[in-house]
């Protein structure tokens, strides 16, 4: 899945497309095991995981056959906020146990990495590997 992309700063992501999109995949498509998701939009990406984190029926809950997830292009996902929520997104999804992400840019303290590895290891119980393209 690919969220919009747009050279207009002021052009909003509809989400809750995004959301629907999501939604559709464990009755329409419950054979898939890797999904993979590259978000384009810099704003609003911290509540859109918040909103998935604070949600009792999140899609996200429904997709349990994934058991791969692959984050490409989450550029914005070393900000402090984007990243502190990363793990509790991440649990939202119940079997996953593969996480391939993109790698923090050079001025990322590996020490943050570390620790951004740790975290998603104690939020998701079941994941295996956890790697940066």
């Amino acid at each position: 899945m690919v969220s919009e992309y747009s050279l207009d700063l002021d052009f909003p992501f509809d989400y809750n497309t995004f959301d629907d999109a999501l939604g559709l995949l464990p009755r329409g498509a419950p054979q898939v095991k890797t999904l993979h998701i590259s978000s384009y939009p810099e704003t609003g990406i911290a509540e859109w995981l918040e909103n998935h984190i604070s949600q009792e029926t999140s899609p996200l809950a429904a997709l349990e056959g994934v058991t791969t997830l692959n984050l490409f292009q989450f550029w914005n996902m070393w900000q402090s906020d984007v990243i502190a929520l990363m793990p509790h997104f991440l649990a939202r999804f119940p079997g996953l146990q593969h996480l391939t992400y993109t790698p923090p840019p050079a001025d990322v303290e590996s020490a943050i990495q570390t620790s951004f590895i740790r975290e998603i290891k104690l939020a998701c119980p079941g994941m295996k590997i956890v790697t940066s393209m």
